[in-house]
């Protein structure tokens, strides 16, 4: 393998770590759980969630762009070379995709109805009560669709650490 090729396998395990980090820390400390816990005020959850979301979505992007990219290209490089290697990426870079499938067709209608209740809040609206009982229960969806990200991040982390580890023990 050239240096190029080293770089490409190095970015998408490093695409796929951060990426399955920031989805840990989500599910597990902060902000997920406590979307579940009746005791936390609807309002300043949903509060919390728009002031995360916009940043949180922008930072995603470009890691799951990076980690696809960098997968695929490791993949497609490798495919003479090293076949399982080769296959590992190639997993990752699909478990990426299905990381973007899944968001754009299941979370972000999700996101903009979130949004939506955000800006009512805002805004004073009459109907403000429903709403944020609503959004408590999106922020509860939320958190388990999400659930489904961080396992698909897992995926394309644990391929890609298998095909360094097979690169670096072939011979």
């Amino acid at each position: 393998m050239d240096s190029t090729g080293a770089a490409t396998a190095l970015a998408a395990v490093a695409a796929a770590g951060v990426f399955e980090g920031v989805a840990l820390f989500l599910s597990a400390a902060d902000p997920v759980p406590s979307y579940n816990d009746p005791s936390q005020d609807a309002k300043e959850l949903l509060r919390g969630w728009r002031r995360m979301f916009p940043e949180a979505k922008a930072f995603q992007i470009k890691v799951i762009a990076l980690g696809t990219a960098a997968a695929a290209t490791t993949a497609w490089g490798l495919r003479d070379g090293s076949p399982r290697a080769a296959a590992a990426f190639g997993l990752a870079a699909a478990a990426n995709v299905a990381i973007v499938a899944h968001t754009m067709r299941n979370m972000m209608p999700l996101n903009n109805h979130l949004m939506a209740a955000g800006e009512a809040e805002k805004e004073g609206d009459a109907s403000i009560a429903a709403k944020l009982q609503q959004a408590r229960t999106g922020l509860g969806r939320w958190g388990r669709l999400h659930s489904l990200r961080t396992a698909l991040g897992a995926v394309a982390l644990g391929a890609s650490l298998y095909g360094a580890h097979s690169l670096l023990t072939s011979k």
